[in-house]
């Protein structure tokens, strides 16, 4: 009788391991540290945020913005403060409902009585419930997201690059580079922001690559009302550092901080190494561009706490910056790292300083749109020159825009249907709205919001969700950039789906979302008009989602920030304390699934955007649904709706568990995908439960 022979691991087996096991060890101790704060838990200042959103905007625009939030407590806290200011017997026992017709009411009576419109706003201004002001900064950042979005990522790549050419010549594109030392009497316009105060185990001014930054107070402006302090009455103590515009920048991302001790990697060495919790690249600062003010963006892992210093009602007011988060410098604050706190700030200017100010901020988005990369070395005479009508793009690929090729228009942007006049494919091009007189600082917010939603697809490649190929951009400034996608004409809404289809349709969208879902992203905005379809004749053959400009990347899985349609929004967006997950999407497909699968029909409830539903309205809508469509539809599918329809988002089904379902009901009934029998809800489909 033979034994069986003895297993050995392989020596190659071993070695592997013993490599990987030093690697992780080594990455473990190069990993940077969580920072200590001083602050370990400070609650989070949302009216700060709303005084920097404020600000951007007047009081007019600020208005017809909150009129979009549909959370009652923001309105019940509004209504009863100005109540207190009226009569305060105007609130009964019972309960008001519509808090939101409560509060103009009020606001009216109070106008009535004598009060100014300011005088109303300056009683609004004094509310100190921050779950109040956390409501309107969640409704502020939507507009802002919309308007602006943030820099990608893989631009910082790019940025290394130039970079480096920049310091071997002054080109197109490139950033002059000044003195390493200020004079003495300067022109204060130049300066973006002002370190100083740095307290804790390293002061980062004397660092000596850090030298370069060394402000030194004009001669002329020594007192207490100096203009350099930035009307700030606390004591001010050096060294301190300045960042100036076209000195000692050499990338268009601005200017980046961290511990790292190579010049390359950031400009600032705020530590000696990132053993204390300071990252080698930890914040980005550069401009806004939309209202010029410095913007603070945290590129770390590890947060930042950002304090504000105490308004005239004396509180003080804390803002945590996760990674990507950014805030925008409106006032003094104080920077706390954990190993080390500094404080920032602008200096005071007149209105001549103001002027001159706005200009370099101007010259700062311009030399930053004129320093991405273009295509260059080609020319073919067929083609011609650039123009609006066409872009080069990489690989030496020309894009050419048909005449009566549009697709879809929006608010803020078309889809255009686009060839590449060498192999002869059709594209589609995403194409902001623009206007040919527009500042460089619009120009720089279109960028940054294309950019933004290129990077979200170009890391999302997968059967289901639409394809990007790149971003191109014109020759001239101010001609609008292209986000070049594969062409689908056909959306959901204009596809008359054959029903026997609709398990499919839910299949793949489902796919879809668990890929995306595992990649941190969350759509928050799934509709039909934002699902894309190709067909053979009537039928189906592939959906694929689209439109990602309001999809959110969240490491921890948890987001605040308002996003999507009325008619497909989650029940977790009207409870303004709870922090919602990707579960939101799921709840989309569950309406999209309930107007495929059953004979509900999503325009008998569709809300108009300015008139968006309370969430009394909402609430109702949804027994409404369950009671009329979900609880009569067949067992296979209401048990698919009520998995996805839960109120309960922690009990709700997620997207790997909705596609195996899906793709097991498909192999059951493998007739529903071949045109022989159909899932659809109904009477003529009712099967006996038992």
């Amino acid at each position: 009788m033979s034994t069986p022979t003895q297993f050995c691991i392989p020596s190659i087996c071993a070695e592997e391991l013993a490599s990987r096991l030093e690697t992780e060890v080594v990455r473990r101790q190069d990993e940077t540290p969580p920072p200590k704060f001083q602050q370990p838990n400070p609650q989070q200042s949302y009216e700060y945020i709303c005084e920097v959103e404020h600000a951007k905007r007047s009081a007019k625009e600020v208005d017809e913005i909150r009129e979009a939030i549909e959370v009652p407590s923001y309105w019940e806290c509004e209504a009863r403060h100005l109540c207190a200011e009226l009569l305060t017997q105007i609130f009964q026992e019972h309960c008001m409902a519509d808090w939101k017709r409560t509060r103009h009411n009020i606001a009216r009576r109070l106008q009535r009585a004598g009060y100014s419109r300011d005088r109303v706003r300056a009683c609004r201004q004094s509310i100190e419930d921050q779950n109040y002001w956390k409501d309107e900064a969640d409704q502020l950042r939507v507009d802002s997201a919309l308007q602006e979005g943030k820099l990608i990522a893989t631009f910082l790549a790019k940025g290394d690059t130039q970079r480096h050419c920049n310091k071997e010549a002054n080109g197109r594109g490139s950033l002059p580079q000044g003195r390493p030392h200020r004079q003495r009497d300067t022109d204060l316009s130049v300066f973006v922001v002002i370190f100083g105060n740095i307290t804790g185990s390293t002061n980062f001014a004397k660092i000596p690559t850090n030298k370069r930054y060394e402000f030194c107070r004009p001669q002329s402006s020594e007192g207490p009302q100096a203009e350099w302090r930035g009307a700030q009455t606390c004591k001010l103590f050096g060294p301190f550092l300045g960042l100036a515009f076209g000195e000692n920048m050499f990338s268009p991302d601005g200017w980046i901080l961290g511990s790292s001790d190579d010049p390359d990697v950031c400009d600032i060495q705020l530590a000696k190494d990132n053993r204390s919790g300071i990252s080698r690249r930890h914040l980005r600062i550069d401009l806004s561009p939309g209202s010029h003010n410095p913007r603070f963006t945290n590129i770390s892992k590890n947060p930042v706490q950002v304090h504000v210093d105490a308004d005239e009602r004396k509180r003080d007011r804390t803002v945590v910056l996760n990674q990507t988060d950014s805030l925008e410098l409106t006032s003094p604050i104080t920077i706390d790292l954990g190993e080390i706190t500094f404080r920032v700030w602008q200096p005071s200017l007149s209105a001549s300083g103001k002027r001159n100010y706005r200009a370099n901020a101007e010259k700062f988005s311009k030399e930053f749109m004129e320093s991405l990369p273009r295509p260059s070395g080609y020319t073919d005479p067929s083609v011609g020159a650039s123009t609006f009508h066409v872009r080069l793009g990489q690989h030496k690929a020309v894009y050419k825009l048909e005449q009566t090729g549009t697709s879809s228009a929006g608010t803020f942007a078309s889809v255009m249907r686009v060839n590449e006049l060498h192999s002869g494919e059709v594209f589609a091009a995403k194409v902001p709205h623009f206007k040919m007189a527009d500042s460089a600082g619009l120009v720089r917010k279109r960028w940054e919001s294309l950019t933004q939603e290129f990077k979200n697809l170009a890391s999302l490649r997968h059967p289901h969700i639409v394809e990007t190929i790149e971003v191109v951009t014109g020759w001239h400034m101010n001609e609008p950039p292209w986000l070049i996608m594969e062409w689908i004409p056909c959306d959901l809404t204009s596809f008359d789906l054959d029903r026997r289809d609709s398990p499919k349709l839910l299949l793949h969208l489902a796919s879809g979302l668990s890929f995306m879902h595992s990649k941190g992203f969350t759509h928050r905005d799934l509709k039909p008009d934002n699902v894309l379809v190709v067909q053979h004749g009537q039928r189906l053959l592939t959906a694929k989602i689209a439109d990602f400009g309001t999809a959110k990347f969240d490491a921890l899985g948890s987001m605040k920030t308002y996003a999507g349609s009325s008619i497909y929004v989650a029940p977790e967006f009207w409870t303004p304390e709870t922090r919602y997950t990707n579960a939101v999407d799921m709840w989309s497909l569950g309406i999209i699934a309930t107007q495929y699968l059953t004979e509900y029909d999503a325009r008998s409830n569709a809300w108009s955007s300015d008139c968006p539903p309370s969430r009394i309205q909402h609430e109702s809508w949804i027994r409404r649904l369950t009671e009329s469509h979900v609880v009569t539809a067949t067992m296979n599918v209401r048990l698919l709706l009520e998995g996805l329809l839960c109120e309960d988002s922690t009990k709700r089904w997620r997207a790997v568990e909705t596609e195996n379902w899906l793709k097991d009901m498909l192999d059951e009934n493998p007739k529903t995908s071949d045109g022989q029998d159909t899932v659809r809800a109904g009477k003529d489909n009712e099967v006996d439960d038992a």
